[in-house]
């Protein structure tokens, strides 16, 4: 998996935790009050309300936060060896190195080449936010950043279940209410 592709992988995943959290809490004292005072504490973050606008730009827009930087010796023809297909042509970019076949065509594809050279890639952040919480951000990297991101998800994670889990159990547990008797497609519970 390409860094390009976890990083936009993190992005639904932060979603879905905070979705998972709106759905489980539908319905237990309390929970929604308190998630929209989450959510006012999210939007202005900087960190957190880059995280959601960059799921959006991903999702929704096909774009994406990440720029990639390719250092490398200039290969020789031996160091990136025989093209693979007649034609090939052989690139370098921010995905790696690869021949491409069939260029321009609807059957264009890659194949992933493994070139005998030194070569760095640097990932950084278009638009990176400098502060979180509060606090000025030290660094501001995709990794570090997506690290952060993930202690706040933990961190909402663990207090909606402190202060609901008892709330929400109590919620399961309740009998159901509803008109229409006993029988077929409901549930009848007594005490005896």
């Amino acid at each position: 998996m390409s860094f390009k592709a976890a990083f936009n992988s993190f992005l639904n995943s932060c979603r879905a935790i905070t979705y998972a959290l709106q759905k489980e809490g539908k319905g237990v004292s309390g929970f929604e009050q308190w998630y929209k005072a989450k959510q006012v504490e999210m939007g202005g973050d900087e960190l957190l309300r880059f995280f959601h606008d960059a799921r959006v730009d991903d999702f929704h827009k096909g774009e994406h936060k990440l720029t990639f930087t390719v250092l490398s010796e200039a290969p020789s023809p031996e160091a990136i060896g025989p093209s693979p297909f007649p034609g090939a042509q052989w690139r370098q970019d921010s995905d790696g190195f690869f021949w491409i076949v069939d260029a321009g065509t609807p059957n264009e594809r890659r194949i992933p080449s493994k070139p005998q050279i030194n070569y760095n890639i640097f990932v950084s952040v278009a638009g990176a936010p400098t502060t979180h919480m509060g606090k000025k951000l030290a660094d501001n990297s995709p990794t570090v950043l997506c690290k952060l991101c993930l202690d706040y998800c933990a961190s909402l994670v663990h207090e909606a279940r402190e202060l609901f889990s008892n709330r929400a159990r109590a919620l399961d547990e309740r009998p159901e209410t509803g008109s229409g008797s006993a029988g077929a497609g409901s549930d009848s519970r007594s005490g005896s």
